[in-house]
């Protein structure tokens, strides 16, 4: 069966960017990390990020005059501006960065000892490069997890990109130099790389906590529509906010097809809990979700293109820690 996309045309016309990276640090005195590593990460960024970029010392970034021009009110309040047509509340509006944390039970990095972790950045955001990587730099002298241990931001790599063209260093600490040498993906190579994917049956393996809301309840399982629902909400927000672009598909007619021409094959998720403090509402928050794997089967061609990009950019919510990371595996029945 030829894996090309019904919805294709419309797709490929999408304006929407995406760029994965690979951060390297390198401790100088002894680190102790939580479980859930994104939580220290994705918290420690934000205070260092806000205090690279905030000139007020404002409390709520909505009430300050910089707002429009903030790097830090763009990446972290994500505003909800006049010109979308979006019925989302500000608050449930995508952020346009994740932290993928390191895949690793190990608590404790001792000094010399590297901690590495991914950053995808959408749209917009790849022009703020520079303040991510300075945000990790300046992370690193005020100290990272409870111990508040010192790190250095040793190298910065562009990763995952398309067929044929290779990581590429951005950023090295010898040389403190930053370079923008990276490709990152479009919807035309999304389309292209879609068409090397099986299509009758596939296989998704949930990495980190996911945390899908069905029927006003957090999911405990995964059907296709929910799946496709999911990716569709999340890609056609980033794609508005942060890319500029207008995602005008049949959003009823997918979820549609996609309930009646794929099924699940095997499923078998468990639910993860974690925890983390916030110190913005001042209190530990539980942000359980799946993990697992889960195997459809059907006529999955016209979605893959679609499963690809929630591969990128995670599904469900509280991204920005890494949850609702999957990763797509082959999958032969066995005989």
């Amino acid at each position: 069966m030829k894996n090309a996309s019904h919805w294709s045309p419309n797709l490929a016309n999408e304006n929407f960017k995406i760029a994965k990276f690979k951060f390297i640090l390198q401790a100088r005195e002894p680190i102790h990390l939580p479980p859930y590593k994104g939580s220290a990460l994705r918290g420690g960024f934000g205070m260092s990020f806000r205090k690279t970029c905030c000139v007020m010392e404002k409390q709520d970034c909505r009430g300050c005059q910089l707002n429009s021009s903030c790097a830090y009110a763009y990446i972290f309040e994500t505003p909800q501006t006049d010109k979308l047509n979006i019925n989302y509340q500000s608050s449930n509006l995508p952020h346009p960065f994740i932290i993928e944390p390191p895949a690793t039970d190990r608590r404790i990095f001792n000094p010399d000892d590297e901690i590495d972790f991914g950053l995808v950045l959408i749209g917009k955001s790849l022009d703020y490069l520079p303040y991510f990587v300075f945000a990790f730099y300046q992370l690193g002298q005020l100290g990272l997890g409870s111990g508040k241990g010192k790190f250095h931001l040793k190298s910065v790599f562009a990763i995952d990109q398309p067929e044929g063209l290779p990581d590429n260093q951005v950023y090295d600490e010898k040389t403190q130099m930053l370079n923008n040498d990276f490709t990152g993906w479009d919807l035309p190579m999304i389309l292209a790389a879609s068409e090397k994917i099986a299509s009758e049956s596939l296989q998704l393996n949930f990495l980190t906590p996911t945390r899908l809301i069905d029927q006003n309840q957090l999911a405990n399982h995964l059907p296709f529509e929910l799946l496709m629902r999911s990716i569709l909400r999340r890609v056609s927000l980033l794609g508005r906010i942060h890319c500029g672009s207008n995602w005008d598909l049949p959003f009823n007619e997918i979820i549609e097809t996609a309930q009646h021409s794929v099924k699940i094959l095997r499923e078998n998720f468990r639910w993860s809990d974690w925890e983390r403090y916030s110190t913005r509402q001042k209190q530990r928050m539980k942000l359980g979700g799946i993990i697992g794997t889960v195997i459809y089967s059907g006529s999955l061609a016209p979605f893959i293109p679609f499963i690809l990009l929630g591969e990128f950019v995670h599904l469900g919510k509280n991204t920005t820690f890494g949850l609702g990371q999957y990763r797509i595996d082959k999958f032969q029945e066995s005989s």
